[in-house]
């Protein structure tokens, strides 16, 4: 870890921070025109070190980046989940570039981690994801890839997601009426809600 770098936390409220820890990447959404048609939302991408390389290799730059990738993706997995309101998109920007440019001065290349600025249209930034349940019995999510609700005392892995409609449609369905799936106590209650709202939902065991 660098230690001259002290990490923010960044905020739900303004930044969307989703991580895919088998590629090492990463895609940080500034959420300020989340959702405006005829608006635009940055996004920074973030590329680490492939896997292949992190065995048995004694190369030093390939070890710095390893270690480079390491803590974007600890510092990012954590933003995913633990996002306090006052840090903004720039913020989680220049902590990444900075870890970058860090290893940059060790050998590390473009090649081995890397990040890069791009735009989206507002009305296809992430969602903010939903979620509601009782502990034990049910759960459901919501967020850009539509709806997902499973009975967790089901052998059969029964699960609810959505069909025949956008994912982005179901979650604003989903959105106006989470309010009242956060109080439902039964799966069947939450899908009933949801449906009765507009939502299209199709069933299936989850161990097929």
């Amino acid at each position: 870890m660098v230690e001259t770098i002290t990490s923010p936390v960044a905020s739900k409220a303004s930044v969307h921070v989703r991580t895919w820890s088998g590629s090492r990447t990463a895609r940080i959404t500034d959420m300020t025109n989340a959702g405006k048609r005829g608006k635009t939302c940055r996004i920074l991408r973030v590329m680490g070190m492939g896997c292949d390389y992190w065995i048995g290799n004694g190369n030093p730059v390939v070890q710095a980046a390893i270690r480079c990738t390491q803590d974007l993706m600890h510092f990012l997995s954590k933003a995913e989940s633990d996002v306090p309101v006052e840090v903004t998109f720039d913020d989680v920007r220049e902590f990444v570039l900075l870890t970058i440019s860090t290893y940059r001065a060790m050998g590390v290349t473009e090649g081995q981690v890397s990040a890069h600025d791009e735009e989206i249209k507002g009305i296809d930034a992430p969602r903010e994801p939903l979620t509601a349940g009782v502990d034990g019995k049910w759960s459901a999510s919501a967020n850009e890839s539509g709806i997902t609700i499973h009975d967790l005392n089901d052998v059969n892995e029964w699960t609810e997601i959505t069909h025949g409609q956008t994912g982005a449609r179901a979650y604003e369905i989903a959105r106006k009426v989470w309010g009242q799936v956060e109080l439902a106590q039964t799966r069947y209650e939450a899908m009933t809600i949801l449906r009765n709202a507009g939502a299209k939902l199709h069933g299936y065991c989850g161990m097929d």
